[in-house]
């Protein structure tokens, strides 16, 4: 039809930290083929307006936004503010670490998103404004509807051999070998945040 997507040899290779050529060719051209075939593309909107992260490169979110390229969706930035409500064709909500709570409108359009089956995916900081939660009241009430909220505390780690750097908030879990996680079980890439 009238869809197409180009792939230039740069696309289909990149490095990870030790410098060696990962191959995405495969990847690269099974994404291809679904864009150009799909009937429906998902729309994903990240909400604008609260937070300091944005897809933009000096939002925190650029690398997020390369990768969210190569998958078959299509995305962008919503303020429910300027908008007046979620769009219908919103297939999933993103929501990146609020800095401040959410406004009456914003609260009940998403609630009322949820409500009719939304889709939401909440990003957030370990740290995020771990001194202040009471003043989160409708970010709390959104968060309550799965059963959340925030509340102040943190989980550290005791055993300096299963943190990394001296920090006892960023966690290195013990894993034993599973074909699951073969991919990461060998350069042991793992690191929880509290």
């Amino acid at each position: 039809g009238e869809k197409s997507k180009t792939l230039y040899s740069d696309d289909l290779y990149t490095y990870d930290s030790s410098y060696q050529t990962i191959d995405l060719t495969e990847e690269k051209i099974t994404s291809a083929i679904l864009n150009v075939t799909s009937e429906k593309i998902a729309n994903v909107y990240f909400l604008s307006g609260y937070s300091d992260y944005s897809l933009e490169y000096s939002g925190g979110m650029y690398y997020l936004a390369s990768y969210l390229k190569d998958e078959v969706l299509n995305y962008q930035t919503l303020d429910i503010l300027v908008k007046g409500s979620i769009p219908e064709d919103c297939d999933t909500l993103v929501i990146t670490t609020p800095k401040k709570d959410f406004d009456e409108l914003t609260t009940n359009e998403i609630t009322k998103y949820i409500n009719n089956g939304g889709k939401i995916i909440w990003m957030q900081e370990p740290y995020m404004l771990n001194s202040n939660t009471e003043e989160l009241t409708n970010i709390n009430k959104i968060l309550s509807l799965y059963g959340i909220s925030f509340s102040k505390g943190v989980v550290c780690e005791q055993s300096s051999s299963n943190m990394l750097a001296g920090s006892p908030e960023l966690i290195i879990p013990e894993m034993s070998y599973n074909s699951i996680v073969k991919d990461i079980y060998t350069d042991g890439s793992i690191v929880m945040l509290d």
